[in-house]
């Protein structure tokens, strides 16, 4: 019974081919979840480097500290070694994507800069760094236009998170990367020819 029914079976289910046509092809989108991964283990290694950094400069002291630790650290894992890597990091190596430039070349290294201390400085920082500022000013007017651009950057950032909220899309390009004119690409490849013309036609017919 079984050998005459497997050849109708055949005819209904997906060859194993055409299976891995469709994940290739659904590896080359680049969801928000797979960028938040990719995140989640950059900042994990991040806070790694920090406690090596903070332990091996626990005897100094200077003005700012965690935040200039914080800059280093951002430009060597975010900035130098991506520029090495071709725009990888540990945590884009694990789920297959890497920043490349428009044209989908290698980013210049100043694209990398431009993208990196966009995000971090505007999306993460900016409202510690204003705070920051504020405990230090004495001058109740400059106190008065630090409070009112906390709360500025306070509003820009909550409507800018709503509209990614109710705009959740895959391959979408944020501000900053506009802006450094850089994106994400997956770096999955395929090597059997015969699913590379399954793969043209599968995107021929979308």
């Amino acid at each position: 019974i079984g050998y005459f029914i497997t050849p109708i079976l055949c005819c209904i289910l997906p060859t194993r081919e055409k299976l891995d046509v469709t994940s290739y092809l659904k590896g080359k989108d680049i969801s928000s979840l797979r960028r938040f991964i990719a995140f989640l283990i950059d900042i994990i290694v991040m806070n790694i480097l920090m406690f090596i950094t903070a332990y091996s400069t626990k005897n100094i002291s200077f003005y700012y500290q965690n935040y200039v630790q914080i800059f280093i650290i951002i430009t060597f894992y975010f900035i130098i070694i991506p520029i090495i890597t071709k725009g990888r990091t540990l945590g884009r190596f694990i789920v297959n994507i890497k920043v490349v430039d428009q044209e989908e070349t290698n980013a210049k290294w100043y694209q990398y800069f431009l993208r990196e201390y966009l995000f971090w400085g505007i999306i993460v920082f900016s409202i510690p760094i204003l705070n920051s500022i504020h405990k230090t000013l004495t001058n109740d007017y400059f106190k008065f236009i630090n409070n009112v651009l906390i709360l500025t950057d306070i509003i820009i950032l909550m409507g800018y998170f709503f509209k990614i909220f109710f705009q959740w899309k895959k391959n979408k390009q944020y501000f900053y990367e506009k802006i450094s004119k850089t994106k994400y690409i997956s770096t999955i490849m395929i090597n059997d020819e015969e699913k590379e013309v399954e793969i043209k036609k599968e995107q021929a017919n979308s």
